[in-house]
């Protein structure tokens, strides 16, 4: 394995890791992680007994720590644990390493340590994973460190940005997608402000809901959105659909009300159901339709 600390001492010039570290800390904003699109941005692998963090660059405080190709990894035993895995940058040695602990009863706790700037032989602390084994098992791996955000992103989204069904940003699933693009459907914009998100429309279509001759039923997610644009906590508000039935052998129009679910994972989900002693037509022609209009939230 190969772990690195990227900037040291230099006699000649005279350049202090600290002065180096606090331009750099400056440059990533401020923020700790992991460098966007360096290696494979510290993602991990699990083989048998084996917890493997592969390659790419962490900082933490301005100190840049590269885990090279090779990756580093531990091994674990047969008992039930809960593991932190950390990163550890020591001024007092000059020094990088990453490191476990681990308790029987959950996940430990780890400190973060000094703040490099003012402590100059300090040591900090960041952790990067946490996972629980039992039977010579690795199971919940949960990833804590997150990718540095380009500065350029944070003010972008800090101000006005639009996610559309038409720039690819709001995704349709195949189920609502059937409409033809002449009418207008799939359709949808959401826009976003500060920290909150309004849906200004969002229409879709199918024809391949469950359905027979005397019922509609709903139930799914019939719409995603990028992650940037999801809730801070789950949104569910009541919207309706609409359809056609037969009605003294004529086609009239006619609607219900549905529940619709915005969770934090960016799904927008739909349950409705209908009934009827008469014939209800759902074909090509004469799809289920569903309109969403203004609903806002805060972002995560």
């Amino acid at each position: 394995m190969g772990l690195r600390l990227i900037r040291q001492k230099s006699d000649t010039p005279n350049v202090q890791n600290t002065d180096d570290a606090r331009m750099v800390r400056y440059a990533y904003g401020g923020y700790d992680g992991v460098v966007k699109n360096k290696g494979t941005e510290c993602s991990y692998t699990t083989s048998g007994t084996t917890f493997k963090i592969n390659s790419g660059v962490l900082v933490l405080q301005g100190w840049e720590i590269e885990i090279d190709g090779n990756g580093w990894e531990m091994s674990i035993d047969s008992l039930a644990k809960y593991y932190a895995v950390y990163l550890e940058v020591n001024l007092a040695t000059d020094t990088a390493a990453i490191k476990s602990a681990y308790a029987t009863g959950a996940v430990p706790s780890i400190e973060s340590g000094d703040d490099l700037t003012t402590t100059i032989n300090g040591t900090a602390r960041m952790i990067l994973y946490t996972f629980k084994t039992s039977g010579g098992i690795i199971s919940e791996v949960e990833k804590k460190v997150s990718v540095i955000r380009y500065l350029k992103e944070i003010a972008e989204e800090l101000g006005f940005k639009e996610a559309s069904v038409e720039n690819g940003e709001i995704t349709i699933e195949s189920d609502w997608a059937d409409a033809t693009i002449a009418e207008g459907y799939p359709s949808g914009r959401i826009v976003k402000q500060g920290k909150c998100a309004v849906i200004e429309s969002l229409k879709v279509k199918s024809i391949t809901v469950d359905h027979t001759s005397s019922y509609i039923s709903i139930s799914g997610v019939i719409a995603r959105i990028p992650q940037y644009l999801c809730p801070k906590e789950i949104i569910v508000v009541k919207t309706g659909f609409s359809y056609y039935k037969y009605l003294l052998d004529s086609l009239f129009p006619a609607s219900e009300t549905m529940t619709l679910t915005i969770n934090t994972q960016g799904e927008i989900r739909a349950e409705g159901y209908a009934s009827s002693s008469t014939v209800i037509v759902v074909n090509k022609e004469h799809p289920v339709t569903i309109s969403i209009e203004a609903i806002g939230w805060l972002l995560l």
